[in-house]
């Protein structure tokens, strides 16, 4: 959707806003007890779908905020500030918001691109942005967007708690220091499979474990 305005003065994507919520407005005070199983199961996912685009959507906008720095103009002390006034909403919530924007914004698009559809949601997302604008410059693209690219897929496997340390682990990979000790023994804990899989996309060499120790001894 382009960036220009329409007859009635409001952006396109303000108008896509309304009639969205025009829709969800329709249902009214859905009731849900004469629906199948799988129909409640379908509606579960279908919304958790519709609040992960919308985060996308709001994470695009603070982020246009930010850059012409709407803030200042009311007289806010800042991003947190103003987003938690114009919400109403806790200064946490408002802080989490601006940081999901901030990280969105920071050349991370397949991660953008994966919340917007609903692939993964909002969590999941500062994890991965998190993790992939921590890798050093001398990284490389290559590298880098296969970095993002794993972090994606486990995404589709598991929640964000585990991703963070499979992130970690990946980090430790590419760029180990001494202050990561601690995070790449949570990532172990997760589980050989995540760590070997973040090992062979990275090159590296998949240390051998009992099993494969085992079968070099034979019967």
């Amino acid at each position: 959707m382009d960036g220009t305005g329409t007859k009635d003065g409001r952006h396109p994507v303000v108008q896509a806003c309304d009639r969205a919520g025009a829709l969800l407005a329709e249902l009214g005070d859905p009731v849900l007890w004469s629906a199948a199983d799988a129909d409640v199961t379908a509606v579960i996912q279908a919304a958790e779908t519709v609040v992960r685009r919308a985060q996308a959507l709001q994470a695009t906008a603070v982020a246009e905020a930010q850059r012409r720095d709407l803030a200042a103009r009311v007289g806010a002390t800042g991003p947190t500030a103003w987003l938690s006034g114009l919400l109403t909403a806790k200064p946490h919530h408002a802080k989490r918001v601006c940081r999901l924007a901030e990280l969105l914004a920071g050349g991370v698009e397949p991660t953008r691109h994966a919340l917007a559809t609903g692939t993964i949601d909002a969590d999941q997302a500062d994890v991965i942005a998190t993790a992939v604008r921590a890798l050093p410059d001398q990284v490389g693209d290559e590298l880098r967007a296969k970095a993002e690219g794993y972090l994606l897929e486990q995404a589709e496997l598991h929640h964000a708690g585990i991703l963070a340390g499979l992130a970690a682990h990946l980090l430790d990979v590419v760029a180990p220091r001494p202050g990561r000790d601690q995070a790449r023994r949570a990532a172990r804990a997760r589980g050989a499979a995540g760590r070997h899989s973040a090992q062979h996309l990275l090159g590296d060499p998949q240390p051998p474990g009992p099993a494969s120790s085992a079968r070099r001894a034979g019967p």
